[in-house]
Parts: C-alpha cells; structure tokens; sequence
C-alpha cells in the first residue's frame, strides 16, 4: 500500500476511499484492490504476479458462475472472504461503512405486485388450458367418430389409420403422418371419448 495513503481520506490521492464508493467492480479492479493496489496504476499491477494470478483465479470463478461482472464492492470483498483470499482491513471498513441501508419495505412491496401479476397471469393461463381442453376434447370426438364410421376404426387392431393414411395420400396431402402417428392419435382420441 502506498506510503502516502490516508484512512481518513484527506490526501489528495486517497484512491482506495474513491474506490469504495464506486458502485461495481470488474475483475482486474477487484484483484487490486484486494492486493491493496491502485487499480488505474497499470505499471505497478503489471509487474506484479500475484495480480495476474489473482484475476485468473476471478475469472475462473466468474466462467463457473460463481462471480458476475462486475459486482458491487461489498458482494466482492464477502466473495473474497468465502474464498479464504486476504482483504485489506482498510478496505473491508470502507466497504461495510458505506453500505446502504436495505429497504426491506420496498423491496416486499415490490415482491408483493411481482406475486399478484404472476397469480393473474397463471389464472389467465388456466382459463386458456381448461377453454384449450374443451376445444380438445370436440376435437378428439369428430375424429374418434369420423374414423369408426369411416374408416372403422377398432381399439385393438384397425387398418383404419393406414386407410386414412392412404386416402390423405390419394389428396395429394404432403407431410402428412405416419399411420404409426395416426394410429397414435386416433387411439388417444379413442380414449378421451370412451
């Protein structure tokens, strides 16, 4: 730590007050500062091995998901910790002083309305399901009732889906499924029917 630092911060250049208060770190600037390096002296920080170890340990984390970038100073410096790394004490007081008091009120109440929108909207998806399922079901009659009277078609073996198959061909139907899907389909509406 330079010789000329003030934890008071009355010197001119008290760079580690200044970057206590800057509201995200990156990881070249996180690795300084828990060295106890100025982050913007670029000749000091590339000269030194434990920064360049440091960062690669950073980014690793950051790769892994364990980290984001950036990050706010005080999540940094309690990321540091968990991982066993040494903090400045200089800089864990600058840290933990300047955190903002938490706005526990606000934050329920935003939470609060974030709960109703998302109980409304599984109610409008419900209502979209059960109105779906009806459709589903008019659905799975005609086609149950087309392929016994057409076609038909038996629970247990039919060459109705082939015959549909067939028929659709005739039509100069394209993409149309197998009779193996068909046969699926049919047995699914056959259920829902019976």
């Amino acid at each position: 730590m330079p010789d000329n630092y003030d934890f008071l911060g009355n010197a001119a250049d008290n760079w580690l007050s200044y970057w206590a208060k800057i509201p995200g770190w990156n990881i070249s600037e996180t690795a300084a500062l828990l060295l106890g390096l100025d982050p913007d002296a670029k000749e000091e920080l590339n000269k030194s091995e434990p920064f360049f170890r440091l960062r690669r340990l950073m980014f690793r984390a950051r790769s892994m998901g364990i980290i984001q970038s950036p990050d706010t100073p005080k999540e940094r410096v309690e990321w540091a910790l968990s991982a066993g790394l040494p903090v400045p004490e200089a800089l864990k007081e600058l840290i933990y002083a300047g955190s903002p008091i938490i706005d526990w009120k606000t934050k329920a109440e935003k939470y609060k309305k974030l709960y109703r929108s998302r109980k409304q909207k599984n109610s409008k998806l419900e209502k979209a399901f059960n109105e779906n399922a009806k459709s589903r079901n008019s659905l799975s009659n005609l086609i149950y009732i087309m392929a016994v009277e057409k076609y038909n078609f038996k629970r247990n073996y039919s060459p109705a889906a082939a015959n549909i198959c067939h028929a659709a061909t005739k039509r100069g139907l394209e993409n149309f499924p197998t009779p193996q899907v068909v046969a699926n389909w049919l047995k699914l509406a056959a259920d829902e029917v019976e």
